[in-house]
């Protein structure tokens, strides 16, 4: 089986649908008056009475002294980067069943995105496949920061074979 249907597969028993639509409108009552307010009033996207209503709203909801809304899922990706002080030679780790904004925000920040698996069951991000790829890089790194330091050979090679010991 292709891996993209297996991927289709796993959606499907998760959220128990057969057709899974991608941001499907869901309208209740009152929007195409609010959207004909919010288009003539001119204010149609980061500003006007609906912005401030709503940021009014989740504070109250939520609450929280201060809401503000961004124009995307990137923008607040990159905020929420920029508030955890994520900057140049950081790295972060995130599912690799993501949208590419998800990278895209880290990128901005001059940061290194590392993909690790996704679980099939849960599309969030693999737990086993996280623990491995974390042992990996932190021997890498320190292997690297003794190469950097030029320890004695002998010295590299019985710190990462104790190294080698505690990670498993």
């Amino acid at each position: 089986m292709k891996i993209e249907n297996k991927i289709l597969k796993a959606i499907q028993k998760i959220t128990k649908k057969r057709n899974l639509p991608l941001h499907e409108p869901v309208f209740f009552g009152n929007e195409k008056k609010y959207l004909n307010d919010c288009v003539d009033s001119t204010f149609v996207s980061s500003k006007g009475d609906y912005v401030k209503k709503f940021e009014k709203l989740l504070e109250k909801y939520t609450n929280v002294k201060n809401v503000i809304l961004v124009n995307s899922g990137t923008s607040a990706l990159h905020i929420a980067l920029h508030a955890m002080n994520i900057k140049v030679e950081d790295e972060v780790i995130l599912p690799s069943m993501t949208f590419v904004a998800t990278a895209n925000a880290i990128k901005y920040c001059n940061a290194t995105p590392h993909f690790v698996d996704s679980e099939e069951g849960t599309l969030g991000m693999d737990p086993i496949a996280l623990e491995r790829w974390l042992k990996k890089i932190v021997i890498k790194k320190v292997i690297t920061l003794l190469t950097n330091i030029q320890i004695k050979e002998y010295q590299q090679l019985f710190l990462c074979t104790l190294l080698d010991i505690h990670a498993k």
